[in-house]
């Protein structure tokens, strides 16, 4: 096997593995924007502002936001590779 091929391999799983996660973190958002009934753009605002609670919730929210975002970006590099 060429090292192109290796390198070509490694990042379609890297890719997969992106898009697998992405739906995760996606699911698990809607349910909490369902839950407060506020978007994430909102939350993640309030949150940053220190204007809403420190519920569990909102971290973990937070946590969500964050690797959705991570992984939204490193998919994009991946595809420009």
């Amino acid at each position: 096997m060429k090292t192109n091929q290796i390198i070509h391999q490694a990042i379609e799983k890297e890719i997969s593995l992106g898009r697998y996660l992405l739906s995760g973190y996606s699911e698990k958002i809607k349910l909490l924007e369902k839950k407060y009934k506020i978007t994430t753009s909102t939350f993640v605002r309030s949150f940053e502002n220190g204007k809403i609670g420190d519920e569990q919730d909102f971290f973990e929210w937070f946590s969500l936001y964050k690797g959705k975002k991570h992984w939204e970006e490193k998919l994009s590099a991946l595809k420009a590779a």
